[in-house]
């Protein structure tokens, strides 16, 4: 029984942080109010309770200079 919890708590950490983001949006990341990072469409992994997902910008109709 012990090894079962050893092994559910983490998966369920690993998989509460696993964010998919859309195509044609960007998510703005924050940790602890400040500005982390922008995901970008596509899986990614932010660590839960910590990170928050503060502003979801659509690109469609947006022109991105490279």
């Amino acid at each position: 029984m012990f090894l079962w919890l050893l092994l559910l708590i983490p998966g369920c950490v690993f998989v509460l942080g696993i964010r998919k983001v859309p195509e044609d949006t960007v998510f703005t990341v924050h940790r602890f109010g400040r500005f982390l990072r922008n995901l970008a469409p596509g899986l990614h992994w932010t660590i839960p309770l910590l990170d928050r997902i503060s502003h979801r910008t659509r690109m469609v109709g947006h022109q991105v200079s490279l």
